[in-house]
C-alpha cells in the first residue's frame, strides 16, 4: 500500500472513531433521550458543520499518526498496544478538542472541562479505548488480506512465485531506478548542454 493510501486510511479511520465516540457518548449518557440531549446542548448546528470539523481535525491528527506509527524507516513498525494507546490518545485529542471548540461557539453547550466530561463525556475515555482496539484490528486485517496474492486466488491462478514464465512481467518491461536517482530519472539535458 503507497504511503499516500496508508496516511488516507488512518485518517478515515480516526474520522469514524471520532465521530462514533461522540455520538456513542450521548448515547450512553442520556439512552434513548440522546438526540433531545444532542439538541439541548447545543449541538443543532453540528448537522453541517460536524462532518467538516471532525473530518478536518482528524484527517490532521490522522496523518500525524501515520507519520508516527507506520513511517518509521529503519526501525521496527509499532506494536498493535503501541498502535492501540496512540489511537485511543488521538480519538481522545478529537474529543475534547470538538467539545471545548462547541463549548465556545453553540448555546446550551457547557463551557470547559465541564463540556466535556461532564454529562457523561466521561464516556468518551472507554469508548475511545474500545474504538482505538477495533482500529488497530482493521488495519491489522487490511495489512494482512494485502499480503496475500487476492487477485491469483480469484483466476484460479497458482501464487505468482509458482505460475509459469509465460505468465510473467518480463523484466524489460519494469524502468529501472539503479543507474539514476528517482528525481532525475526520464529527464533530459539542461538546456544549456543541449545546444
Amino acid at each position: 500500500m503507497s504511503r499516500r493510501l496508508s496516511s488516507l486510511r488512518t485518517a478515515a479511520l480516526l474520522c469514524a472513531g471520532a465521530f462514533g465516540v461522540h455520538q456513542l457518548r450521548y448515547l450512553g449518557a442520556f439512552g434513548g433521550e440522546a438526540e433531545q440531549a444532542l439538541h439541548d446542548s447545543g449541538h443543532d448546528y453540528l448537522l453541517g458543520v460536524e462532518p467538516l470539523i471532525g473530518l478536518a481535525m482528524a484527517f490532521l491528527v490522522g496523518h500525524l499518526l501515520w507519520r508516527l506509527l507506520f513511517a518509521r524507516r529503519g526501525r521496527e513498525p509499532f506494536s498493535r498496544a503501541q498502535a492501540g494507546v496512540s489511537f485511543a490518545g488521538a480519538l481522545v485529542l478529537v474529543f475534547t478538542v470538538q467539545e471545548l471548540s462547541e463549548g465556545w461557539v453553540a448555546a446550551g453547550h457547557a463551557p470547559g472541562l465541564g463540556g466535556v466530561f461532564g454529562a457523561g463525556g466521561w464516556l468518551a475515555l472507554p469508548l475511545s479505548v474500545v474504538a482505538a482496539g477495533l482500529l488497530v484490528l482493521f488495519i491489522r486485517a487490511e495489512d494482512a488480506a494485502a499480503d496475500t496474492d487476492v487477485v491469483g486466488v480469484r483466476l484460479g491462478l497458482p501464487p505468482a512465485a509458482a505460475r509459469p514464465a509465460a505468465l510473467a512481467a518480463p523484466d524489460s518491461a519494469a524502468p529501472s531506478t539503479r543507474r539514476l536517482p528517482r528525481h532525475l530519472a526520464g529527464r533530459g539535458p539542461p538546456a544549456v548542454l543541449s545546444h
